[in-house]
C-alpha cells in the first residue's frame, strides 16, 4: 500500500519507509526490532499501516487484537514517539468490506483508549485501486500520502477541496496536486515481449 509513498515528499525533516510486503501484522510484528533508525526522539512520529493481509483468514476481532500486538512492539522499540494508527484501506479482490469497516471502527477506539493518533482514510475508494483492487493506484497512493503528511505535520495545512465540498471525490486540481507527491516514484512497466 505505501511503496509508491516517497518518504522525501512528506516532511521537511527526515522520513525512514520500511515495507514488507504480504506479511501479516505479526509477521511486521517480529521484524520491528531489527529496524535501526538513528537515535529515535520524543519527535518521532511513527505511522503503522498494517492488516490488510489478515483479512482474508482473521475474524475482526483477531485482525485488531494484532494490530493491538503490533502497536505494543512499536511503542516498546520507540516509547516515546508519537504512533499513528493507520486506517485499514478498502479492497475489492475479496468481499471484507464489512470486516474492514467492523476493524476500523474497533482500531479507531483503540487509538483513542491508548492515545494513539487513528489516521482515517476512508477518502480512499474503489476509484483508487489498481487493476489488482487490492493496491493503490497514483490517486489512491496520493490521498493517503495526504493522510501521512497530515499526521507528520500537524501544524501544516494540507489542501483537501474535496473535504472541503463535503464529497469524497477529489476536484482535479487537487489531484494534480497530490500527484506530484507521488510522480517520482512511479516507474513505467517493462514492455513483455511476445512469444509463442
Amino acid at each position: 500500500m505505501v511503496k509508491n509513498i516517497n518518504p522525501r515528499k512528506l516532511s521537511r525533516k527526515r522520513v525512514n519507509k520500511f515495507i514488507y510486503p504480504g506479511k501479516t501484522t505479526e509477521e511486521i510484528a517480529s521484524e520491528i526490532q531489527n529496524i535501526s533508525v538513528q537515535s529515535p526522539t520524543s519527535t518521532t512520529h511513527v505511522i503503522i499501516h498494517a492488516g490488510t493481509n489478515n483479512l482474508p483468514m482473521d475474524s475482526s476481532s483477531k485482525c485488531v487484537k494484532s494490530v493491538k500486538g503490533l502497536c505494543a512492539r512499536v511503542k516498546e522499540r520507540f516509547p516515546d514517539a508519537k504512533l499513528g494508527l493507520s486506517s485499514i484501506i478498502q479492497r475489492k479482490d475479496i468481499d471484507v468490506s464489512g470486516k474492514i469497516d467492523e476493524v476500523n471502527t474497533q482500531l479507531e477506539h483503540l487509538c483513542n483508549e491508548l492515545g494513539y493518533t487513528f489516521i482515517e482514510n476512508s477518502i480512499i475508494d474503489e476509484s483508487s485501486l489498481n487493476g489488482s483492487k487490492l493496491h493503490l493506484n497514483t490517486k489512491g497512493s496520493a490521498l493517503l500520502a495526504t493522510r501521512f503528511i497530515k499526521f507528520l505535520n500537524p501544524n501544516k495545512q494540507v489542501h483537501n477541496q474535496a473535504t472541503a465540498a463535503g464529497t469524497h471525490s477529489p476536484s482535479e486540481n487537487f489531484l494534480r496536486d497530490l500527484l506530484n507527491l507521488v510522480a517520482l516514484t512511479q516507474t513505467p512497466m517493462p514492455l513483455r515481449r511476445r512469444t509463442r
